[in-house]
């Protein structure tokens, strides 16, 4: 995910090959980097400008995956569909959703939020924040980080 804020080419070396880690690079080459694999080995190449994709962003069971995500989206122009598996839909994301909303970000899914599949419609007008998290989520401060 880092690598698309950057303007040159990133490497990364022994890249864990598992589902979750997988869905994370279709989703970033669907943002529009370039994605060339050699084993293990990735080189990840990004845009100038991130690319609303064609299709929904499938995060399979990867709930890291989605809760960063909608993060890294808030800031991004356009609108953009988070999906997952059977399991990932029925796990809870407001705990994400409500903060990045507090910030700005166009935010919306089942139960209020709460639940996959997110629509996230984003833009540059997210507002400056001091965030004290109720309990302790590395997911929630990466989000917010990333928006």
């Amino acid at each position: 995910m880092f690598s698309l804020f950057s303007d040159k080419t990133s490497y990364v070396k022994n890249y864990l090959l598992a589902e979750d880690t997988l869905h994370t690079l279709k989703i970033v080459e669907q943002l529009g980097a370039k994605i060339v694999q050699d084993g293990s080995s990735i080189e990840i190449t990004p845009v100038k400008k991130l690319s609303e994709p064609d299709d929904v962003l499938d995060c399979g069971n990867s709930g890291t995956a989605m809760r960063l995500f909608c993060g890294l989206l808030a800031s991004v122009e356009g609108s953009f569909v988070l999906r997952g598996d059977k399991y990932l839909i029925s796990r809870p994301m407001k705990r994400v959703a409500d903060p990045l909303r507090s910030i700005g970000e166009k935010i919306d899914g089942r139960e209020n939020g709460n639940k996959a599949q997110l629509f996230i419609r984003g833009g540059k007008n997210l507002q400056p924040f001091t965030y004290s998290s109720p309990v302790d989520s590395a997911q929630v401060k990466s989000a917010m980080i990333l928006a």
